[in-house]
């Protein structure tokens, strides 16, 4: 009982799965959970919960045609998570975590719809898309109606800290075709396809009560003024390619190109005034950026492999690539 300690775990689940249609529909579901109790050293308790579960459906539509959904989310529910400041921080100065939803999206987790589709024996083509969000919120336990006190002389936190909602959806889509041939005195696997990805991110800060705090650290008594923060901005990345595998008896070329293109800006946003000093501290109304990336690029792939007699046991092999990395937005 002098240090930071667990009392009990508690882990559990099931998962079941099975035909719906006899050889067209297929399903399979898994849930679990653990439940973690913890102490701190001051004695507050720690409550954590790890939900998770998973749901998915494919189905045979045609002999030629598979579908399939696809839904996960994993849930990381803390209540009475340490801000960080010192060992001795009140139960109202916690944080209570949990998944925070984009307004207006899908509930949190991983939707993911596929579909497969084989037009001919030489040419395979798959769809898919999906939609992911990973937001999550840290609640100040003391409410909205009292602000904070840092005592660094006592090593003490005590009060309502702010509250962080953080709300992060992505968009993703890929198109991919395969297509065999024979041609240039060989077989060729054709590869193609593009892909296109937003990711938007939302972050807010909230400061509680009045929106002042105190800090004591030897000295004077210090009051801090605090507006609150609207941080949103996004980014879009778009990508092509096409490749094609040449095979003619001992000789194996591998000759690609590939697209990339991607732009970054920050969205609109409005924060209100301090309460206490609105004067100081107005509102701010952000209208928004234009692209502040705005970056593309071109990436040659070739490589080719000689067997160099017939009984293949020497192979020459060379290859040259030029690669674009993802920015971050």
């Amino acid at each position: 009982d002098k240090a930071d300690h667990i009392n009990n775990i508690k882990d559990y689940g099931f998962d079941i799965g099975g035909p719906i249609v006899k050889d067209k529909l297929w399903f399979y579901a898994t849930y679990g959970k653990q439940d973690i109790k913890l102490c701190r050293l001051n004695g507050t308790e720690d409550a954590t919960l790890l939900p998770s579960y998973n749901v998915k459906l494919n189905w045979q539509a045609s002999p030629n045609t598979m579908l399939s959904a696809f839904y996960f989310v994993g849930k990381k529910q803390k209540f009475g998570r340490a801000v960080g400041f010192f060992a001795n921080e009140s139960d109202s100065f916690l944080w209570n975590q949990d998944k925070a939803d984009t307004e207006g999206g899908l509930p949190g987790g991983l939707w993911k719809a596929e579909v497969n589709h084989t037009f001919s024996a030489n040419f395979f083509a798959s769809i898919k898309a999906a939609y992911y969000d990973t937001g999550f919120g840290l609640t100040a336990r003391g409410g909205d109606t009292q602000g904070y006190t840092l005592d660094f002389d006592l090593a003490r936190a005590t009060g309502s800290y702010l509250t962080y909602l953080g709300r992060r959806p992505q968009k993703t889509m890929n198109v991919d075709g395969n297509y065999f041939f024979e041609g240039l005195g060989g077989n060729n696997q054709l590869k193609f396809g593009f892909g296109y990805r937003i990711a938007t991110t939302n972050d807010t800060s909230h400061y509680n009560g009045d929106q002042l705090s105190a800090v004591i650290a030897g000295g004077p008594y210090v009051a801090q003024v605090h507006r609150d923060s609207a941080d949103r901005n996004q980014g879009k990345y778009l990508s092509a390619y096409v490749g094609n595998v040449l095979t003619r008896n001992r000789l194996t070329m591998n000759l690609g190109l590939r697209f990339d293109g991607q732009t970054a800006r920050n969205l609109p946003s409005t924060i209100p005034a301090n309460k206490s000093f609105p004067t100081e501290l107005p509102g701010v109304n952000y209208p928004g950026s234009e692209n502040l990336v705005d970056w593309k690029d071109l990436s040659p792939r070739a490589g080719f492999s000689f067997a160099l007699n017939e009984s293949r046991k020497t192979v020459l092999r060379g290859s040259y690539a030029n690669y674009a990395g993802q920015l971050g937005y």
